[in-house]
């Protein structure tokens, strides 16, 4: 499976009042530490066939196959790009990716325009790189920790018939007041959701590799700070005109309404939300649990692991 991923990235600490993790008043090493995971969680989901061992006995290294269970899932390989405005980036890491990353930059008179610019160039400016399977946005303090992901995100695309796009639950660390993690994406408000799409809970469900059932919803707050798309949506998307605003920022606008104009956005339900996470790099919403109410929350679905055993492939039209 090829990969092209397109990162917008911008660091100029400033008075922002939008507090965007790229303009807000955070010690460098933060950045460097965010931009630096989401590379390389990146660089860490790719796969071959073979693997080497260092033996150092014999000053040589040995080259094996993987064993049968190990290379059940197919080969990865990614493409990352990151895009900047040519000057307001942490060039230290960049340099110490330089062997696995291209840079490509852009000449903007405004700077919150760099999501829109990188977002165009996944979808219409590359033209001179092989055709991938899947065309990732991401923001650049995202990381990934489940291997499959992008598994995950092939088989959802594939058996919702490219009509629909699959969004991550995103989180913050806690592990404290009794909790593991903080998901930073609940609902919106219903005025400016409904303005693009009607969230509906089980919308979809599905038996991932046989074993995993699923249930997905139309999302009550589509955004993750990041979309992923196919091949045939890639080449939809290249002909429309894409949004530049419209869904609070350029920044929200190009990860979300660029795919929320055109396709169905779920998230899985909340009650199997683990099924698909990503990691915020750059916590900034755990800071609330200090200040905001705390409340018990009533069960959203069923929460036996087979309640779906009946499925073989996501029904993603209203059960």
């Amino acid at each position: 499976m090829k990969i092209s991923v397109c990162i917008p990235h911008y660091f100029k600490p400033s008075d922002d009042q939008h507090g965007y993790g790229s303009t807000r008043q955070t010690p460098r090493i933060t950045r460097i530490l965010s931009l630096g995971r989401c590379i390389g969680s990146l660089l860490s989901l790719q796969r071959s066939q073979r693997n080497c061992l260092f033996t150092l006995a014999d000053k040589a290294i040995d080259h094996f196959g993987l064993h049968a269970s190990e290379g059940s899932l197919e080969p990865i390989a990614i493409k990352i790009t990151v895009c900047t405005d040519g000057k307001n980036a942490l060039s230290e890491v960049l340099h110490e990716y330089r062997d696995f990353i291209q840079v490509k930059s852009f000449d903007l008179d405004d700077p919150r325009q760099l999501p829109i610019a990188t977002r165009d160039w996944l979808l219409k400016g590359d033209t001179e790189s092989e055709p991938a399977d899947l065309y990732v946005y991401s923001e650049d303090d995202l990381v990934i920790n489940d291997s499959e992901f992008f598994d995950k995100q092939s088989w959802f695309l594939s058996h919702s018939k490219s009509k629909h796009c699959l969004m991550p639950h995103r989180y913050e660390l806690v592990f404290r007041r009794k909790v593991g993690r903080l998901l930073i994406d609940g609902p919106l408000r219903p005025s400016l959701v409904r303005q693009f799409t009607h969230p509906q809970v089980h919308a979809g469900r599905g038996v991932y590799r046989g074993t995993t059932n699923v249930s997905f919803d139309i999302a009550e707050n589509p955004h993750s700070g990041l979309f992923i798309v196919n091949k045939e949506q890639r080449d939809f998307l290249a002909k429309q005109q894409l949004p530049i605003d419209g869904f609070i920022s350029p920044l929200e606008t190009a990860a979300t309404l660029t795919v929320l104009k055109y396709f169905k956005v779920c998230k899985p339900s909340l009650h199997c939300h683990d099924f698909l996470t990503i990691e915020h790099g750059h916590p900034s919403f755990t800071a609330f649990m200090n200040h905001w109410t705390h409340r018990p929350m009533p069960e959203t679905g069923p929460s036996s692991p087979d309640h779906h055993a009946g499925a073989t492939q996501p029904s993603l039209s209203p059960e």
